[in-house]
């Protein structure tokens, strides 16, 4: 328990005032406390003190379990910091904002993930990151540091500080192309032969197995993380964009807020599946409800219709389909239009 520093300070405090008030943060140490032979209840309710002779036992106990206490104490008194809870949390925070400047070298922005980034500058990982903490990092960039996973186009290169390689290279030796948001915020650039267009696929069996035209790229892009896919929009702006997903509440959700990203993305959706609903899609389609609220104006026939059946079809069950290599080729066709309920 003395290794938590909640309860270090419930010692320094003792140890400074001679006394310690009941607090529920320090109420594990409190209790501790009071069955040793060196403190005493005082006058005031639920408040410790410590006896004359009980001043030697606390400094032995100090020295066992927090072996730097005199140090600390007197950089919070040269601070003037108080050695109660509040100075002791106070004092921790300034110790760990000190932390993190770290200097980083002239042509080097300073970089930290997320998690750590929330480690520094609170009292852990898992803590937000309030506009306060935020501040304490001064300059440094907080990424999430995701990954992408590409299945790239022919002639397609991968470029940093003037070396280039072809991107077949890397599908040869590890069976993809992957690329970290930190690469791509940092130099890394993808350049040669730009894809004629480009599909985000939901789920990972149907990015691995989907067939696309020639001199398209693949891209995974699981769920609602889609940080990775607005880098790669950035990367291919005048590039036609597509989605293969889930036909269910979720996938609706998804294609429009990659919508809010790029409102040109489409939906792919071939209006042939609508006609086979009932022959071929229903002994795989799930039976699920849809949310009544959901809106689903402007949404596929298709989907409206599986939305009316309480039906979900999972995109695995679609990414084989031999016809859809010459659907997504004709999209990209001269004179080609979407077809309706596509533009939504």
């Amino acid at each position: 328990m003395w290794r938590d520093e909640i309860a270090r300070s419930a010692l320094l405090e003792l140890w400074e005032k001679g006394r310690l008030k009941r607090r529920k943060k320090q109420g594990k140490a409190w209790d501790a406390l009071s069955l040793l032979t060196w403190t005493k209840p005082t006058s005031r309710q639920d408040e410790l003190g410590l006896r004359e002779q009980g001043r030697d036992e606390l400094e032995a106990l100090l020295d066992g379990v927090f072996p730097d206490w005199r140090r600390f104490v007197n950089e919070m008194k040269r601070d003037g910091i108080p050695l109660n809870l509040q100075g002791f949390l106070k004092f921790r925070e300034k110790r760990r904002t000190a932390k993190i400047s770290r200097p980083a070298s002239d042509d080097e922005k300073e970089i930290l993930n997320h998690h750590t980034a929330k480690a520094l500058s609170g009292t852990h990982s898992k803590v937000s990151l309030s506009t306060s903490r935020r501040r304490k990092l001064g300059s440094v960039e907080v990424m999430g540091d995701g990954l992408i996973r590409l299945r790239p186009n022919a002639g397609l290169i991968v470029e940093r500080e003037g070396v280039e390689k072809d991107a077949d290279l890397f599908v040869r030796f590890l069976g993809e192309l992957s690329v970290t948001e930190r690469a791509l915020r940092t130099g890394t650039r993808l350049k040669g032969i730009p894809p004629r267009a480009l599909l985000s696929v939901e789920n990972l069996g149907a990015y691995m197995d989907v067939s696309v035209p020639n001199g398209w790229m693949v891209a995974h892009v699981p769920g609602w993380n889609t940080t990775m896919l607005r880098l790669l929009y950035g990367s291919f702006p005048d590039i036609p964009a597509f989605h293969f997903g889930d036909l269910d509440p979720n996938g609706l959700r998804i294609i429009r807020h990659l919508r809010k990203i790029r409102p040109d993305v489409r939906w792919v959706v071939p209006p042939f599946w609508e006609e086979e609903l009932d022959e071929a899609f229903c002994s795989y389609a799930l039976k699920r409800e849809w949310p009544p609220d959901i809106d689903l104006e402007n949404a596929p026939p298709l989907v409206r219709r599986l939305a009316e059946r309480n039906l979900w079809l999972e995109q695995e069950t679609l990414a084989m389909d031999e016809r859809l290599v010459t659907y997504l080729d004709d999209l990209l066709g001269p004179g080609t239009t979407v077809p309706p309920g596509q533009a939504s």
